[in-house]
């Protein structure tokens, strides 16, 4: 149950230690900007990365209905279905989680930005 346990605290501290990483290769390398192409190549693999941790998900159930989330590591779509009377009295509720979605890919972001900066030995 790694969606529910997942806290603001845990991305903020996470994102810190990203940050920093990312600030110390810039220092240790001398870089003194960014290069436009590094960071397109990194924004674009935080979306890619973010789309697919929708392939993880995480199910329960309730005694009146379903519960799906989808994205890792915090859930940023959850689909709630009612399993009594599926027929007559049946709902689906989808929901996009805007905030979740936004520390995802702030958190693949920076990750890929950090690998960037490993792999690459030229000014990024």
């Amino acid at each position: 149950m790694i969606h529910r346990n997942f806290t603001f605290t845990e991305f903020f501290y996470i994102s810190v230690f990203l940050l920093f990483l990312i600030f110390l290769f810039r220092i240790i390398k001398k870089q003194r900007q960014w290069s436009s192409r590094s960071l397109l190549i990194s924004l674009m693999g935080g979306i890619i990365l973010t789309v697919l941790s929708l392939l993880y998900s995480e199910g329960g159930y309730s005694g009146m209905f379903e519960v799906k989330s989808y994205g890792f590591p915090r859930q940023f779509i959850e689909q709630m279905r009612s399993i009594e009377k599926p027929n007559l009295t049946g709902w689906d509720r989808t929901v996009f989680l805007k905030f979740n979605f936004i520390q995802n890919l702030i958190l693949y972001f920076l990750l890929v930005l950090n690998v960037t900066n490993l792999l690459t030995g030229r000014k990024i």
